[in-house]
């Protein structure tokens, strides 16, 4: 294994990365992450990980796990240029613990840059959403995230979820933003659609919530000033979820 401190994903945040959620040793939503992972090195340009490889950094854990899986573009000299190294996994094990399942969400100030080559990527520079946390003061659970453009994006750590015109939507990406694997079992599921989020829908959603790979669907209680109602469907969501991991 290489030296830690040539790393390219310590010196230039090149890489990508799964956070999973695990039972014994098992990652029911396994394909989604893997999925992810293979499209965020894609983007990159780095070898095509194996499933193989993936699995067997999960196995080697018990009872309920949250595993950081890091895919890095490898090793080499102080350059912005990638030499021949091969990519390397990196692993990271830690208890698994319940989250609120009814958030207080503030609007954060930072904007979520604009570039598409990035966008649904899970790569490995989080530093917008590292400032973006720094904007949040005791009593609040999560922020939520506009782009450069002024629209809707995501939650810090989450997926968005509104209700809006009789239905579920999620802020689409195009620009910015990480495709949740949450986000993509709702969209799979046919219970969620994606769309552009102004920021104008926000006064007139019934319904709020928002979802991650850990928690999964959570409502949306208040945001900034304003309450807003525990819908049905979310409850419903939750089950399905907690019924993933049992």
């Amino acid at each position: 294994m290489s030296t830690p401190t040539l790393d390219r994903a310590l010196h230039y945040g090149d890489g990508v990365f799964e956070t999973l959620r695990t039972v014994d040793g098992r990652a029911p939503l396994f394909d989604l992450h893997f999925e992810r992972l293979c499209r965020g090195a894609e983007s990159l340009g780095l070898e095509k990980p194996t499933a193989s490889a993936m699995r067997q950094r999960i196995a080697r854990t018990h009872g309920e796990a949250i595993v950081k899986l890091i895919y890095s573009a490898g090793s080499g000299e102080r350059s912005y240029a990638r030499g021949t190294s091969a990519p390397i996994w990196r692993r990271f094990v830690s208890p698994y613990r319940a989250g609120v399942e009814r958030l207080r969400v503030k609007t954060c100030v930072l904007k979520l840059a604009w570039q598409p080559r990035l966008a649904g990527v899970k790569h490995l520079n989080r530093l917008e959403q590292v400032l973006a946390r720094t904007e949040l003061e005791s009593g609040w659970d999560e922020g939520l995230m506009f782009n450069e453009r002024g629209d809707v994006q995501c939650g810090i750590s989450s997926n968005v979820l509104l209700h809006l015109d009789g239905r579920w939507a999620t802020p689409e990406i195009v620009g910015a933003g990480v495709a949740g694997v949450a986000r993509r079992w709702l969209i799979e599921t046919g219970v969620v659609i994606e769309r552009r989020v102004e920021r104008k829908d926000l006064e007139r959603c019934a319904a709020l919530g928002m979802c991650n790979a850990l928690h999964g669907p959570r409502a949306l209680v208040r945001l900034d000033d304003r309450a807003f109602p525990e819908h049905a469907d979310i409850a419903r969501w939750r089950q399905q979820w907690t019924a993933l991991f049992a």
